[in-house]
């Protein structure tokens, strides 16, 4: 979400470039987003705090950039046939929460239990809450632990310059879920950070979860027949390294994975403006996945191997076939919106998933609870003229 400050920036920018004085110098832009979901972080105090943000909305060039009739609220909902629960969704967005809503939502604090052993995955609000559960859940299991360093690669920037190995690190870390350090077990659960084409084919939002069952060598996987992940091919594998052997949860309506297995190095490019190769990352494309938290990207698929989870804000737009969702903690207006609404959007079945302790307050921005009556209220204005005008 970007603040009214940032904008205006970005809407004169184009009227710069272009020579033009229309909005965004002429572009045709088509903008999108939920202001009930968090808001953009405020702009740096003095003293280290941060001010209290603007939004998008009350930018001096909003109205001229997208005018009344130009705005269109969204309501059909496609990842969620429950209609009750898409109403419920809705109610919490917006902090109309009623009691049969409540009733619902704590009805979901029970046990999740599946035969395959596969845990659900637990969403949390913070990276520190996330972090710290998954690397306790590691140290619990027994067995050696398994470490692998990612190969960080130095391309060039837009302006042709080389990167530093320093500076390709930084910038893989900031704009990959790869992490730079992967530590393993045999019994860890872990979520893949790219696709699977031969599983999930075009569907990129699919989070595939599994358990890695073994860790081995090229030699043995190919002497057992355990086929290697599609995403693995094209790299090459040293024969002394034991790659890990992981047995993914089945989707629901797509073609079943095969029994186990084997994921070893894969590589994430980052590209500069000019479309060039900015810097690789060589790693094994896993993380570990008892707990995340919603903000990831697919295609990049999930979860910050360096964070070691899913925070809250990165299951936005990605599908989980099981998880449990902890709302104890939100911390801002539309946290619980975003934890809620968009995590459990895209689960697939009410019986798989499981709603930890649900706040008794639901924060909502005011000021964004104003801005779309204000937004309903123009739109039946404009339906009742536009009725008018075809009686005239």
């Amino acid at each position: 979400m970007i603040d009214g400050s940032l904008f205006d920036k970005l809407e004169e920018i184009g009227r710069i470039i272009r020579g033009d004085k229309r909005p965004f110098g002429g572009l045709q832009m088509i903008i999108s987003g939920d202001f009930f979901q968090l808001p953009p972080i405020g702009p740096l105090a003095p003293d280290g705090t941060h001010r209290e943000p603007t939004m998008a909305f009350d930018a001096q060039s909003w109205s001229r950039v997208i005018p009344d009739i130009n705005r269109f609220e969204l309501s059909k909902v496609y990842r969620q046939a429950d209609s009750t629960f898409v109403r419920l969704l809705n109610r919490l967005r917006k902090g109309l929460v009623d009691d049969e809503d409540v009733e619902r939502l704590v009805a979901c604090n029970r046990p999740l239990n599946f035969k395959d052993g596969i845990e659900a995955t637990q969403l949390f609000n913070t990276n520190a809450k996330v972090r710290n559960h998954n690397n306790a859940r590691l140290a619990e299991l027994p067995g050696p632990l398994h470490t692998f360093e990612a190969q960080d690669i130095p391309g060039r920037d837009s302006q042709g310059r080389g990167l530093s190995p320093g500076e390709a690190t930084e910038l893989l870390d900031r704009r990959t879920t790869w992490p730079q350090e992967l530590n393993l077990r045999v019994g860890a659960q872990v979520m893949l950070l790219t696709i699977f084409l031969s599983y999930c084919g075009p569907v990129t939002q699919q989070v595939l979860v599994g358990i890695v069952e073994d860790l081995i060598t090229e030699s043995e996987r190919k002497a057992q027949g355990i086929p290697l992940a599609s995403c693995c091919g094209w790299f090459p594998r040293p024969p002394t390294i034991k790659f890990p052997v992981v047995r993914f949860v089945r989707i629901r309506g797509s073609k079943p994975p095969p029994e186990r297995v084997m994921v070893a190095f894969a590589q994430k490019e980052i590209r500069n403006a000019n479309h060039e190769t900015h810097a690789i990352r060589k790693q094994v494309p896993l993380s570990l996945a008892w707990y995340v938290s919603p903000a990831i990207p697919a295609g990049s698929t999930i979860a910050d191997g360096t964070r070691r989870a899913w925070t809250v804000h990165k299951s936005q737009g990605q599908t989980l076939e099981r998880v449990k969702i902890d709302l104890s903690s939100t911390f801002a207006e539309g946290d619980t919106s975003v934890v809620a609404f968009e995590a459990q959007a895209r689960l697939n079945v009410e019986q798989d998933r499981h709603i930890l302790p649900f706040p008794a307050q639901v924060m909502v921005s005011q000021r964004v609870q104003t801005w779309y009556d204000q937004l309903a209220r123009s739109k039946v204005k404009a339906e009742v003229n536009e009725v008018k005008e075809e009686r005239l």
